[in-house]
């Protein structure tokens, strides 16, 4: 085994471990390697594959969160989507460059479940409480909700696992309390956030 390359970004981008550990899965896409860092100087950054040389960083003083970034499709285009501490972005994952970016505040900074395209639009989920959407992104970076639920009302709180879609169906894990301990297996009508059934833990 030989060591071709190795990045600190946290550290190159003047940043600080989160609270909990750095959680990113990094992106390889297009012959780059894409991390979400939360630093002050870049949120998310991608580095050369090959030599691991930086190629583009996008965003300031917003934090790292927990999930991991993810290709989607959206308004007809490929972008890059990351849900990082208090928000969701939209990035041109060629050029390096913020399309859009859509506020979504929890406790902690902990968006840890990864984003998913649902019917042309994106699907956002976080637990202690906090809910879920549906949002649509237009062509000009216009970001709206088709549906959220949020709070003690919300339908679908994912804290540590990404939700799954399957004919028809989006099923996820319900955390209704604090960090892990009461978290219920639910399905939802992903058209209309609407709650099919949940099974109690």
């Amino acid at each position: 085994v030989q060591l071709l390359w190795s990045r600190h970004p946290v550290q190159d981008y003047g940043g600080k471990p989160a609270d909990y550990g750095m959680a990113c899965s990094p992106l390889v896409h297009a012959g780059q390697v894409i991390v979400t860092v939360g630093a002050p100087r870049a949120t998310v950054a991608a580095f050369d594959l090959q030599t691991g040389e930086p190629r583009w960083q996008v965003g300031t003083g917003t934090a790292a969160g927990y999930s991991s970034p993810a290709l989607l499709t959206l308004a007809g285009r490929e972008q890059l989507v990351v849900f990082a501490g208090n928000a969701l972005l939209g990035i041109d994952p060629t050029a390096g460059r913020e399309l859009w970016r859509h506020p979504w505040p929890p406790d902690y900074d902990c968006n840890i479940a990864v984003p998913l395209a649902l019917d042309g639009g994106v699907f956002i989920s976080c637990g202690e409480n906090h809910g879920c959407a549906l949002l649509d992104v237009s062509p000009e970076g216009q970001v709206r909700e088709r549906w959220s639920a949020t709070g003690a009302d919300s339908v679908l709180r994912n804290e540590w696992q990404t939700s799954l879609l399957i004919n028809g169906s989006l099923y996820g894990y319900d955390n209704v309390g604090s960090a892990g301990p009461v978290t219920h297996f639910t399905c939802i009508d992903p058209a209309t956030g609407e709650r099919r059934w949940q099974q109690k833990r």
